[in-house]
């Protein structure tokens, strides 16, 4: 099923006595089928992954599935999960089972560099929710792995989450409509940056051939050689200089639809076009603003109008539909969501075990 929950298990070739509790994971491919994804930390783990460096097909004996404290996210429309290290696992069976019916952000700390890398290939995001990695590990990422991310609208950070801007942050965005996650997909992004880019006199298809006489008998058309247009009419001078009011009115139409473009190459946008080729200059200032082209509304920064704004609003009418999942085995996390889930009217609920 797409319940999730946990198991014991206990693998008697390693020690009889030892039932150890996991989450519970679906495969995709098979619904009917559960996986565990074990880490290698204390003594047991450790034995484990040495054994199993070869095939076996010894028995594992398994007591459940159990329901879990993450079967409760179910009853809310807006989930924010949080999960730190191998915690990812009922997090990931959540998204799963609930991301076209409800909006699911995702809060998840991790410092194993290889277990990050190894759950790429499982996060089945809901894109209407933030994705937020934190991580703390010093090995640094490879660039070929983060490349999984350019599709998506994941964000790594590199340190810890303070939970307490995180939070606030997140139901603010949301609740506001000052930070919605779906605005930052690549979809949003391509479709703000040719915005800005038409704002700047772009919307040429073609390049105008340099030597205008000798054509077919037709008198023009379509350069059977270069594959060229020559009778396209642009709606758009992409040929036009362009000035720094022009800039400057894209850099605040960039703030409107939630993106900021302070860190753009305003004397390299005003380079004197090639009057020859307009759609080499539309792939020019294209390229310089999609380049620059950053979020505008980060929740994992501070925000002084988050908590206000999220005191604010109704326990009842608003506050009910959140709620906050925490799986992991770090106490002060849980304390401070402790904190955090009874300052802001949040239920939170903890599946932690000491695997």
């Amino acid at each position: 099923g797409a319940n999730g929950g946990y198991c014991y298990v206990c693998l008697p070739w390693i020690d009889k006595k030892q039932w150890h509790a996991f989450s519970l994971f679906e495969n995709p491919g098979d619904p009917t089928e559960r996986q565990i994804f074990m880490q290698k930390g204390g003594d047991w783990t450790s034995k484990v992954h040495r054994v199993l460096q070869r095939d076996t097909v010894r028995p594992v004996w398994v007591q459940g599935p159990f329901p879990s404290p993450y079967n409760s996210a179910e009853k809310y429309d807006n989930q924010i999960l949080v999960a730190s290290g191998i915690g990812i696992t009922p997090a990931l069976s959540v998204i799963r089972a609930q991301k076209d019916s409800r909006r699911i952000n995702l809060v998840w700390a991790v410092r194993d560099k290889h277990l990050l890398e190894f759950f790429l290939r499982h996060l089945y995001l809901d894109h209407k929710g933030w994705n937020l990695i934190f991580y703390t590990g010093k090995t640094p990422l490879d660039d070929e792995h983060m490349e999984i991310f350019s599709n998506t609208n994941i964000c790594i950070i590199k340190g810890r989450p303070k939970l307490g801007d995180v939070i606030p942050n997140i139901i603010y965005g949301i609740e506001s409509g000052e930070g919605l996650p779906e605005r930052y997909v690549p979809d949003e992004k391509m479709g703000a940056s040719e915005l800005l880019v038409d704002m700047l006199g772009g919307g040429g298809a073609s390049c105008s051939r340099s030597d205008s006489g000798d054509g077919d008998a037709g008198g023009g058309g379509s350069d059977t050689e270069t594959g060229v247009d020559n009778n396209v009419e642009d709606d758009f001078d992409d040929t036009a200089s362009v000035t720094t009011q022009q800039i400057n009115e894209v850099i605040e139409t960039a703030k409107h639809y939630g993106f900021e473009l302070d860190g753009i190459n305003k004397e390299g946008l005003k380079t004197q076009p090639d009057v020859r080729c307009p759609k080499a200059n539309r792939n020019r200032r294209s390229t310089a603003i999609a380049e620059n082209l950053r979020l505008a509304f980060k929740p994992w920064e501070f925000n002084a109008e988050a908590r206000p704004y999220v005191k604010s609003l109704s326990k009842k009418l608003v506050m009910k539909t959140w709620g906050l999942m925490y799986c992991g085995g770090a106490k002060v996390v849980e304390k401070d969501l402790r904190k955090i889930g009874s300052e802001l009217k949040v239920d939170l609920h903890i599946e932690s075990f000491g695997w």
